[in-house]
């Protein structure tokens, strides 16, 4: 379980650290990402904080908000998991790690999940 809670501590401030420098570049403020993918500011502030992380319906609403991809937003958290934890992605698993780091799963059990 420890594993397990420090794999989402780290996803939150990934995500949390994506969202930011995704919404700066885009020179959005919280209002008009809210208002564009109807996600309360509340929320949007809550990601951004490291506190909570999107589920996947939330990704899809946010991206486009975003100028981005869905796919795109979820490997870049995956990238900045992967570096701050001392590792290089693997470019042939990376949307399938993406998910996988998303719904929680740690670092080190990625590789129980390449073919």
């Amino acid at each position: 379980m420890r594993h397990h809670n420090n794999a989402l501590r780290d996803y939150r401030l990934a995500f949390a650290l994506t969202l930011t420098e995704y919404r700066t570049a885009a020179g959005a403020t919280f209002r008009e990402l809210s208002e564009i993918s109807r996600i309360p500011e509340q929320t949007l502030r809550a990601y951004e904080k490291g506190t909570h992380h999107p589920g996947l319906s939330r990704i899809l609403a946010l991206a486009p908000t975003l100028a981005t991809q869905p796919a795109a937003l979820l490997v870049a958290v995956a990238d900045r998991v992967h570096r701050a934890n001392g590792h290089l992605p693997d470019p042939s698993h990376q949307a399938v790690h993406a998910l996988l780091l998303h719904g929680g799963l740690a670092l080190h059990e990625l590789g129980s999940f390449d073919a």
